[in-house]
């Protein structure tokens, strides 16, 4: 797999970091006012980062996994997108932290949908394609750190 195409600025230097062109004097970031979210820039830019650590890239620099500009850039949108997040959740929803293990356990014991069932007995041939698609890619990160 290949670097992918940058969508901005952000992406754009991170790219060129993976392949080993120079970095600029700072390394861009954006802003703690900027959604980023849903900001295509900047979850490629994460993106690229984090497969570094997995398979990486085959027009990557060896060196760039431990690349110390991109741990800056990456501590950086990751302060960032942590503080979009919690944003976006609404505090008040969640239970106090001495509740928490409760809660969670709570949670954890009610009987939901069997996803297993539902794609057994209900599920559609293009379903079960999407689901094996997803799960698969799953399954690569997932097994990744272990093997």
């Amino acid at each position: 797999m290949f670097v992918p195409n940058p969508r901005g600025p952000i992406s754009t230097q991170v790219s060129e970091l993976i392949k080993g062109s120079v970095l600029s004097e700072s390394p861009i970031a954006p802003g703690p006012d900027r959604d980023v979210v849903e900001d295509e820039d900047v979850q490629i830019a994460l993106f690229m980062i984090y497969e570094l650590h997995y398979h990486g890239f085959d027009d990557a620099m060896p060196e760039a996994e431990w690349d110390p500009a991109i741990f800056s850039i990456r501590t950086r949108l990751e302060r960032v997108f942590l503080l979009n997040v919690k944003d976006r959740v609404p505090t008040s929803a969640l239970p106090s932290p001495a509740g928490l293990a409760e809660h969670l356990f709570a949670m954890v014991d009610e009987d939901g949908p069997s996803l297993s069932r539902y794609l057994a007995r209900n599920a559609t041939r293009r379903q079960f394609q999407e689901f094996a698609v997803h799960r698969s890619a799953y399954q690569s990160k997932e097994a990744d750190p272990y093997t």
